[in-house]
């Protein structure tokens, strides 16, 4: 399936080298094979929040060692993605339907070997505005890249683009927003 996905990009011209900025392609003569690790959600319910908390000596929250099973994985991929399905806040932790999880998970991410997360999900406005944007700062602060929510219009037009040995890969992540705004205002 990876092999598909990196196939598919390059045929489009967004993961090859020679790719310019015009979206024009322009062969280099030499192919680039690369590793893509793709995963899904990282959804912490309050569970996992608690033993990540004792990991990390009632202090923090240490997530990473939860993520020991798949590190090797991760962490040998020329890219990594993955999907930060919840919004990362400060404060007390909230499960479902709502949820709050963590900042904490951004620099347990940045351990284990993720390079980029999506952050567009059903759960991207759970903390509104503000879980957004301490969401995209804890990544940033993290050295994560991510995608898919934004703090303003302009930043919306904005493609993260990710360089990985010699090849540029446009980042997308999208959602149905208006579903989410709909369940906020009906108070589901």
């Amino acid at each position: 399936m990876i092999q598909l996905l990196v196939t598919l990009a390059a045929l489009l011209g967004i993961a090859t080298p020679g790719a310019t900025s015009t979206g024009r392609f322009e062969p280099s003569g030499r192919p680039v094979r690369l590793t893509v690790a793709a995963s899904g959600d990282l959804l912490v319910h309050t569970p996992v929040a608690r033993r990540a908390l004792a990991l990390g000596g009632g202090r923090r929250y240490d997530f990473a060692p939860l993520f020991a099973p798949v590190r090797r994985v991760i962490g040998g991929a020329d890219v990594a993605l993955c999907h930060m399905e919840t919004p990362l806040v400060p404060g007390p932790v909230q499960g479902y339907p709502v949820f709050h999880t963590p900042p904490d998970l951004a620099r347990s991410v940045k351990r284990v070997g993720w390079d980029a997360c999506s952050t567009a999900s059903n759960h991207s406005l759970d903390a509104g505005q503000s879980g957004i944007d301490s969401t995209l700062r804890a990544l940033r602060r993290a050295g994560v890249k991510a995608t898919g929510t934004s703090r303003s219009g302009r930043a919306r037009r904005t493609i993260e683009m990710l360089h990985v040995r010699g090849v540029r890969i446009a980042f997308l992540s999208y959602t149905a927003v208006s579903t989410a705004r709909r369940c906020r205002t009906r108070g589901a």
